[in-house]
């Protein structure tokens, strides 16, 4: 739905082709962070020996199906975790993340209003060693140029993250903590709801429940037949989230992504709740803390099929969150959730034109300006940060508002860009 908004706003004619429904899947139940911070490459140094050592844990943070589609997928993360392509990829997602916070400020003077806080991400530490391991990512993000390094960051010891957090409380004992300044968190479902209205009040046809049946070039356009009929238009943009290889796979084109499964509960919140939203750094949970409840996610397991939660997995990763703040203690049992967003195994989200998409419809390949005759670059499906509504820089390549050029296609599948 960003992407739909992105080219609404600068002048598309779009079709949203929603298998579910809007904003049901992978953005209903997420930490909902916007944090440049948070955006490294997953496959980085060190961690394949690390992820080897979560596996056999019940209550280790990774949970992996091995299958024959992951070989490839597990190829290139193995390619990828090594300091030349980390680094490469780190500077990519920084560039693109650098104004992500700012870029959503706008969107919400641009939509409905939806729940956003800025406020400072807590990267909290249980160890010494942990610690260490965040003052090394602190550097790697200041190497790959985060804008504002210097002045965002805030070292607490154990004793000023306590008294920073109190959620901590008095028996917590974090080794210490790292405040980032200048992240933002959104209520995803909030984000979702406004997209989709804002959609609807520009004139977007949106089509939920239209399942993408087939999906092939027609003359110098695409034809995409769905459990709703048949829809015609001059290009496709493909945001489907971990079905995305699915639906790329009917117009011939091949997306090594993988279903990155993932876990929340969601509590009713309480006057102790914590104030800030916490990572906590070794055991990978994320607590988001919104106007109305609290939400602790965990856990990533690959290769999974269907999204029904795990309670058994749920219950574990939020008892080391209350563990880890004795100061808070959810007043109820929360409400369950899996989600699964896309993961590649370059540690990149996949975004831009397809070579074969650009050779099936090259009207949508040239700039609406004198210089039309001169095709921009292909682009093989190039790695580029999907945070929040930065995406409308990928969608900025794609559309021109040429009279000839105006109709387009966005497939999704519950999966809003957050």
């Amino acid at each position: 739905m960003s992407v739909t908004e992105a080219l609404r706003h600068r002048g598309a004619d779009v079709t949203l082709l929603e298998r579910t429904t809007c904003g049901s899947g992978a953005s209903r139940g997420n930490a909902g962070w916007i944090t440049p911070s948070h955006a490294l490459p997953l496959p980085a140094p060190g961690v394949v020996a690390l992820a080897l050592r979560w596996l056999p844990d019940p209550a280790g943070p990774l949970r992996l199906h091995p299958s024959l589609a992951m070989v490839p997928w597990s190829w290139s993360f193995w390619r990828h975790a090594r300091p030349g392509p980390f680094r490469a990829g780190a500077q990519a997602l920084q560039q693109f993340a650098a104004t992500a916070v700012g870029d959503l400020l706008t969107l919400r003077e641009r939509i409905a209003p939806f729940e956003l806080h800025e406020c400072g991400l807590i990267y909290a530490a249980a160890t010494e060693d942990e610690l260490h391991h965040v003052r090394a990512e602190l550097e790697t993000l200041r190497e790959a140029g985060h804008a504002g390094h210097a002045e965002r960051v805030e070292l607490l010891d154990a004793a000023a993250a306590r008294a920073h957090e109190p959620a901590f409380g008095t028996t917590g004992a974090p080794a210490g903590a790292i405040v980032m300044h200048g992240e933002a968190q959104v209520r995803p479902e909030t984000l979702a709801a406004a997209l989709r209205t804002a959609l609807v009040e520009r004139g977007v046809d949106v089509r939920e429940r239209a399942d993408v049946r087939g999906l092939w070039p027609v003359g110098s356009g695409w034809r995409a037949e769905t459990s709703d009929g048949a829809v015609e238009a001059a290009a496709v943009v493909i945001a489907a989230g971990a079905d995305a290889p699915a639906v790329a796979r009917q117009a011939g084109l091949r997306l090594p992504l993988q279903a990155a499964k993932g876990y929340s509960a969601t509590f009713a919140r309480t006057p102790d709740a914590p104030r800030s939203p916490i990572y906590l750094h070794g055991a990978k949970i994320a607590i988001s803390p919104y106007h109305d409840g609290v939400r602790v996610s965990g856990m990533l397991e690959l290769g999974a099929s269907g999204l029904s939660p795990s309670l058994d997995r749920i219950e574990r990763f939020v008892r080391r969150a209350a563990a880890a703040l004795p100061g808070w203690r959810p007043s109820d049992a929360g409400e369950p959730w899996a989600g699964a967003p896309p993961a590649a195994g370059r540690g990149c989200p996949r975004s831009g034109r397809s070579p074969r998409a650009r050779a099936c419809s090259s009207r949508w390949d040239t700039a609406p300006s004198a210089s039309r005759s001169q095709p921009r670059p292909a682009a093989s499906w190039r790695a580029a940060s999907s945070t929040g509504p930065r995406c409308r820089r990928v969608s900025g390549r794609s559309v021109s508002t040429s009279a000839d050029q105006r109709a387009l296609l966005c497939l999704t599948s519950a999966a809003s860009i957050v």
